[in-house]
């Protein structure tokens, strides 16, 4: 594929990304299909965002050349490179056309002269193919021509990094100006179809970064059990995260009235009210995912974080769990100072902060034990005619749409 720089207008700078190493170790066809995959979700990303950006896929990297033009819309360049799933990391790379070291060193002291003053520093080389030159000798004589202005060289912790790639065979050296880190993981909608059980809460969104980071595609559902208030603050986090994470792919928002749940469960003795609305959620969940033919459930329970959350109330939770139907957990092992900080780092925990507790706690504790005999039990006296209902129950679908 050409690039769409010419010689007249050469690129200035170019994106050389890896992708997760996850993906190298896949056998030869899956590799190839989920590195299309991660390159063309970045294309199409780039180009909704209005950015005229090609991205050329490797055996082992993507490039992605930036002309002249692109350099003030970098910044954005960056957040999609930093949130496109499979993407381990990318270098930003100042381009030198040409590998011959004397002109290398004077291209060298000519960015670098300035900045090495008084400061430490090392010099990184990497030459393709290997073999031809000793990059630890070229490390030398390069460092030679900055180190009378520097404090000198520190190889463990320099304050000023230089690094170098040297490709020989097209006669071109990158000067590594930047390296960040992407969000790894699989290619988003390499997998199955998912249905995320959204509270808005800050635990559901970080399920749903670690369901989208393994490949699933993520449509979300939300039982809406205080009305337009929650409705309205679960909308614009979702469309958040959506925006920033999992756009263009559609994907949609199922919205049930809990109604009917909340008139059951202001009849159930406080102490069993959590316990009792887990266990219709979970129902509702049920049908809308063989209605919808969504077979994977994401949860954002965390095993023992609270006290529906403990393997005996989850295990009677979902002991009516229809044939096909896989319940997906990914926050299970993880602390809830594990959780706050993955939140913050994936940008959902400001909006999360800012949705009301709505959950149904009591004075008297909630219950950490259940079986299938005290559901029945509460079941029958309480609720004994709900779930025949079930297939009656309506729901909304709203799609979530792209936006620039």
């Amino acid at each position: 594929m050409k690039s769409q720089t010419t010689k007249d207008s050469p690129p200035q700078f170019i994106i050389i990304g890896r992708y997760d190493p996850e993906i190298t170790l896949k056998s030869r066809p899956v590799r190839l299909h989920f590195q299309s995959l991660v390159c063309q979700h970045l294309s199409q990303r780039f180009s909704i965002s209005h950015l005229p950006l090609k991205v050329e896929k490797k055996w082992d990297s993507f490039i992605t050349y930036l002309p002249n033009q692109m350099a003030a819309r970098l910044e954005k360049i960056e957040e999609i490179l930093r949130t496109t799933f499979g993407v381990d990391r990318f270098y930003l790379a100042k381009i030198f056309a040409s590998t011959n070291k004397e002109k290398i060193k004077e291209y060298l002291y000519q960015e670098y002269h300035q900045e090495i003053k008084k400061k430490t520093f090392a010099v990184r080389v990497k030459v393709r193919p290997k073999g031809i030159i000793h990059h630890q000798q070229l490390e030398a004589e390069l460092g030679g021509v900055l180190y009378p202005l520097s404090k000198g060289v520190n190889l463990e912790h320099p304050e000023v990094l230089i690094r170098l790639w040297l490709d020989l065979e097209k006669k071109v050296t990158y000067f590594i100006l930047k390296e960040v880190k992407g969000p790894a993981g699989y290619p988003y909608g390499s997998s199955r179809t998912a249905l995320v059980l959204f509270s808005g809460g800050i635990d559901s969104p970080v399920a749903a970064w670690l369901a989208a980071r393994k490949g699933l595609h993520l449509n979300f559902f939300l039982l809406n059990q205080a009305g337009k208030e929650q409705l309205k603050l679960v909308q614009k986090e979702i469309q958040s995260f959506y925006d920033r994470w999992l756009k263009p792919e559609p994907s949609f928002l199922y919205i049930a009235e809990g109604k009917e749940v909340r008139e059951i469960i202001k009849t159930i003795p406080p102490r069993y009210r959590s316990f009792v609305f887990k266990y219709l959620l979970y129902r509702w969940a049920y049908y809308l995912s063989q209605k919808e033919g969504i077979p994977i459930l994401v949860s954002g329970e965390s095993l023992n974080q609270v006290s529906t959350q403990t393997p005996s109330v989850l295990a009677t939770c979902q002991s009516d769990q229809p044939e096909g139907v896989l319940i997906f957990r990914p926050l299970s092992g993880l602390t809830k100072r594990e959780i706050i900080n993955r939140a913050r780092t994936i940008g959902t925990l400001s909006l999360s902060e800012q949705l009301p507790e709505y959950c149904l706690k009591s004075k008297e504790g909630s219950i950490t034990k259940a079986n299938k005999k005290l559901l029945k039990e509460l079941e029958t006296k309480f609720f004994p005619t709900f779930t025949d209902k079930l297939p009656k129950l309506r729901y909304r679908k709203i799609s979530l749409q792209t936006k620039d």
